[in-house]
């Protein structure tokens, strides 16, 4: 058993935008956290666009200050089918628990912030 195995605490498997946000969590109540993933690079495409009030106050919780990367707030929503048309229109736009119900945001720079935070 080698020294690395004995500090660790919990070992995160995936270094994408979820293991790199628990991994901070983790570290800010004093957990010893191993992140590990196969790729070790940032792919530089977005896989996902959107997050939700609560995304945001638990990137918060993570140590993410407000404008650590860039969103922009989704007013409204609309689902349309090729077949019907207009299936749902949502009003999201407004705030929740301090923070915007709906935004977009860029997922490589997210997880750039979120990576450079653990230690």
């Amino acid at each position: 058993m080698d020294e690395l195995d004995r500090e660790t605490e919990v070992l995160v498997v995936g270094f994408g935008p979820v293991g790199a946000t628990i991994a901070n969590l983790l570290g800010l109540y004093g957990v010893r956290t191993l992140a590990i993933d196969t790729a070790t690079e940032i792919f530089p495409q977005p896989r996902a666009i959107a997050l939700d009030n609560e995304a945001l106050r638990i990137l918060q919780a993570a140590g993410l200050p407000e404008g650590a990367f860039e969103t922009i707030a989704i007013p409204e929503v609309r689902y349309r089918s090729p077949y019907v048309g207009q299936l749902a229109r949502l009003q999201t736009g407004g705030c929740l628990d301090g923070h915007p119900k709906l935004v977009t945001f860029y997922q490589p720079e997210l997880e750039s912030e979120l990576r450079s935070r653990v230690r």
